[in-house]
């Protein structure tokens, strides 16, 4: 998701103006100047009374003291937990499919809803938590499946060789008519067995290959719902069953449900516009990163839940529905010729923040790409009306920018479409929505013809940052939003390698420096945090979208492709997307597999590459490098402390030390042998080394970075 740039409008209070301030006596009790001032000492007096009176009848011991964000008593990086942990919803019950069907009424702003939950418990429970916000849950059923594949080739057949046909015992006829097909909440997900069979009966055709060597059994049995509890304090729907679910069976958890589309700009929410003979267009949109997806359907509302989904929506005719995928069919509804369903394809495993649907009456442009494993994906970018010609710049760019990132990545795009669509009312700059990408007008749609740079750049940047989401966070998403540091940075280092990739021209590797030299300032005051700092609850997912998550995020990404060659980083990159693709991964995850591309860290002697990248994402600050040259002896000093603008800052953050990765050169020295590469490491306070550099020829530390 891409920061918002918007700010806050404040209200002004305009005075009243003096001309129409009026004056009059009306009337009242006068007093003397000394019986005012009695009054005013008798006041005085009683309030110093109560004050000393509460003073020394309240208990000290219930005296209320401030904490702030570090505590030099616990590790810097550590927070108070007390019992949010609790809130997070239990490993132990898992789902993998969700078949969702809303019908949304924006004349009405409401919608009713169905959702049916494929999951699994891999130890005995009898209750289910997940999350609902502000749903009405209508009904709740609970089956269990279980299912035993049948031999059938054992059966006895009797075949009279005059007429050629055939007889069935009963078993076998009561072993085919029980058989059902898997329930997976779709139609025909297995051939019937029935049909076929007595398909090639009717022909006479049925022999030992014909018959199934087995058939599915499938039994179903429902699950009586002791109670039903909806708790605010973390939006949790616990449903409680009169029976224990047994580990490793499929259950089918069907909920029906109702709730209101909001002006919120979260969740399930309406958008409007002026359409040119300004009349008023309303539109269904949804926002649900990071935790507004429960508002929208119930569901498991964390990214560790990665699941499949089946969507099908209800609309008005003269509407368009999209969503993550292709639509598969559309359907009319028979008692309500006004309204049809629109089906879309069954997605691949993603988490619920990542689930999106859009229902209006934009246009498209529309173009496609040939990706790296030779499918030809189609892209379309859509917009209202009025505005549609101003999205030829984004559709031109797009497609470039996704055979690029396949080279990048080492992985093809993973669906077979991608729309990208302009929202009037956005909240932040664009959301990375697996297959259908949102964006505010204004970092989508460009007007070439007056052309304003930096709009036309600003564009630029949103795709390509929400394109590269698609692979770092979609395709691979973080196990919680702890490392939400990681989708962000890593979005925000390709964004600057993708613009520079379709506008060379534009030096955009000039504006990193730029927003890292903002960073910076916001880094060194006495109250940053670490990239990594851990998120308890979900109370504290915003606080993570911050410069902190987006800017020093990007700089340490940069950082370690600098480190450990670009060559290096592609391949421990490509490692790791194909190693945790369609699942989840922790930044460790990424460490490990840019340590196994990499064998050993240049210039070092026994440097982990993991505790190198640790020493930066879970300490807060940064350090400031001191060099010391003695020009006759060639030898050079460096040593590291805390840079910070506090005048006191806190005892821990200025005992940090950083894995620092020293590269150097000589000023004069050609500038194509200038390297990233570290010589010398300093992973202590202070590191000497002896430098072969003439005392005539300037010292040149750092390279590249700024």
């Amino acid at each position: 998701m891409t920061l918002s740039t918007s700010r806050q409008q404040f209200l002004t209070h305009e005075p009243q103006p003096a001309e129409d301030i009026r004056y009059g006596r009306r009337g009242g009790i006068f007093v003397s100047r000394c019986m005012c001032a009695l009054f005013i000492f008798l006041a005085a007096l009683l309030a110093t009374l109560v004050g000393v009176a509460v003073y020394f009848l309240s208990p000290h011991n219930l005296s209320i003291e401030t904490e702030e964000f570090w505590d030099d008593n616990r590790p810097f990086y550590s927070q108070n937990a007390q019992s949010a942990k609790d809130l997070r919803l239990s490993p132990h019950v898992v789902p993998s499919f969700y078949r969702l069907k809303l019908r949304a009424n924006l004349d009405n702003s409401s919608f009713t809803g169905e959702v049916f939950i494929k999951l699994k418990a891999d130890k005995p429970l009898n209750n289910i938590v997940l999350h609902s916000k502000d749903l009405s849950i209508n009904s709740v059923k609970l089956t269990e499946q279980t299912y035993e594949r049948v031999e059938t080739l054992k059966l006895k057949r009797h075949i009279r060789s005059d007429d050629n046909s055939v007889h069935r015992n009963d078993s076998m006829n009561n072993v085919i008519n029980e058989s059902t097909a898997f329930v997976e909440i779709r139609n025909n997900t297995v051939p019937d067995v029935q049909s076929t069979t007595e398909a090639a009966i009717a022909n006479n055709q049925l022999n030992d290959a014909s018959i199934p060597a087995q058939v599915t059994h499938s039994n179903s049995r429902t699950i009586d719902v002791s109670s039903i509890v909806n708790e605010k304090v973390g939006d949790r729907l616990i449903l409680t069953f009169g029976s224990f679910l047994q580990p490793n069976v499929d259950y089918v958890l069907q909920l029906s449900f109702s709730g209101k589309i909001t002006d919120a700009l979260t969740g399930f929410y309406k958008s409007s516009y002026l359409d040119e003979d300004k009349n008023l267009k309303v539109m269904g949109v949804t926002q649900f990163e990071p935790i507004s997806a429960r508002a929208a359907f119930p569901c498991f509302d964390e990214p560790i839940f990665k699941s499949q989904f089946e969507i099908s929506i209800a609309h008005r005719r003269n509407l368009t529905v999209l969503s993550n995928m292709k639509v598969s069919s559309e359907e009319d509804i028979a008692d309500d010729p006004e309204w049809k369903w629109t089906h879309f394809e069954k997605s691949v495993f993603m988490p619920t923040y990542l689930v999106a649907y859009v229902i209006c009456d934009f246009q498209a442009l529309e173009t496609n790409y040939t990706s790296k494993d030779n499918v030809t994906k189609t892209i379309k970018v859509w917009a209202r009306p009025q505005l549609i010609s101003n999205a030829r710049y984004a559709l031109s760019i797009t497609p470039k920018l996704l055979n690029y990132y396949e080279d990048v990545f080492g992985v093809p795009y993973a669906l077979d479409k991608l729309d990208l669509i302009a929202i009037p009312e956005f909240s932040s700059g664009a959301m990375e929505n697996w297959g259908l990408i949102t964006f505010r007008e204004t970092t989508l749609l460009v007007d070439e013809t007056e052309n304003v740079p930096r709009d036309k750049q600003n564009v630029a940047i949103d795709i390509a940052h929400e394109l590269a989401h698609q692979w770092f966070g979609n395709l691979v998403t973080m196990q919680w939003w702890t490392d939400l540091w990681l989708n962000e940075g890593f979005a925000t280092y390709i964004e600057y390698i993708g613009v520079n990739y379709v506008e060379p021209n534009w030096n955009t590797f000039d504006m990193f420096t730029k927003d890292k030299m903002e960073l910076l300032r916001t880094d060194a005051l006495k109250n940053t945090s670490p990239v990594s700092r851990e998120v308890v609850d979900a109370s504290e997912i915003s606080q993570k979208f911050d410069e902190i998550s987006y800017a020093k995020g990007a700089s340490l990404i940069r950082m370690l492709n600098h480190t450990i060659t670009e060559e290096k980083f592609h391949n421990g990159l490509v490692l790791y997307l194909n190693r945790w693709k369609y699942s989840n991964a922790k930044a460790n995850d990424l460490w490990v597999s840019m340590s196994e591309a990499t064998k050993t860290v240049p210039g070092s002697d026994g440097v982990s590459l993991v505790d190198f990248m640790l020493t930066w994402t879970q300490q807060a600050g940064y350090p400031v490098v001191l060099v010391q040259r003695n020009y006759l002896t060639g030898n050079v000093t460096f040593s590291q402390k805390l840079f910070t603008t506090a005048e006191e800052p806190y005892q821990q953050m200025s005992s940090q030390q950083w894995h620092i990765p020293i590269s150097y050169t000589s000023v004069s020295a050609p500038s194509d042998t200038w390297s990233t590469s570290p010589k010398l490491w300093l992973t202590g306070n202070v590191t000497e080394a002896n430098l072969p550099l003439n005392p005539d020829q300037a010292l040149y530390v750092n390279v590249d970075a700024i």
